[in-house]
């Protein structure tokens, strides 16, 4: 399976260079006596965007581990399964839900399965 990255907005890097211009533009102003408070909000907000994308990295990362485990799991049983095997049944499903007409089925990689009854 081929997992592309999604490249929307800018990277942890790009942010920290933009964290480090910005610092060493408010260590020019403090020093000339200048209004600091649009650099240090621009600060701020760069600071909660770099967070913002370490959390997504991360959540990816997670991601891309579970499909990894996943693959590995179809490969181990590509030529089928000829008893229930419990131990496969937890690790690729996160939960199953029963409702009265039909049964969810909701797999570690997001995927979700609707089963009617």
């Amino acid at each position: 399976m081929k997992v592309i990255k999604n490249s929307k907005g800018p990277t942890v890097s790009q942010l920290d260079q933009q964290l480090e211009e910005a610092q060493m533009k408010l260590i020019q102003a403090a020093n000339q006596h200048q209004d600091c408070d649009e650099l240090t909000q621009q600060i701020m907000d760069l600071r909660k965007q770099k967070e913002k994308v370490q959390s997504r990295e991360t959540e990816h990362q997670v991601k891309l581990h579970n499909l990894d485990e996943i693959n590995e799991l179809v490969d181990l049983h590509k030529y089928g399964l000829v008893d229930f095997d419990d131990q496969l049944v937890r690790r690729l499903v996160e939960k199953i839900t029963i409702f009265q007409r039909y049964m969810e089925f909701a797999f570690k990689d997001g995927e979700v399965i609707r089963v009617n009854k």
